[in-house]
């Protein structure tokens, strides 16, 4: 009987399919927990990432507004007349509120 196929002992099929269910249980113990670290590693870098950039656009915003500063006495007079109310000798500072009066 030339056609005929081994037949296979279901205790061997049981024991193979055992191990291999036993096998893939012990790599998902070994490995998920490096899996899951890994992923939360790149999530950390990404935000990291982002922060990196948003503090190098913050820098060179602060720069640029240092670099007016020190350059020029007109963004000086500017700062000290909007931010602290200052004015110059004899100068007269006068609010205008919504009505248009003078205060």
């Amino acid at each position: 009987m030339r056609g005929r196929l081994p037949q296979v002992k279901i205790e061997n099929l049981f024991t193979k399919a055992a191990l291999g269910f036993l096998f893939i249980i012990v790599a998902g113990v070994f490995f998920l927990p490096s899996y899951t670290r890994i992923k939360e590693l790149k999530r950390e870098k990404k935000e990291l990432a982002e922060n990196l950039r948003k503090m190098k656009k913050r820098i060179k915003e602060l720069s640029l507004s240092n670099k007016s500063v020190k350059e020029g006495s007109f963004y000086i007079e500017k700062i000290g007349r909007e931010n602290l109310g200052l004015a110059k000798d004899k100068e007269v500072i006068v609010h205008i509120s919504r009505g248009g009066a003078a205060r």
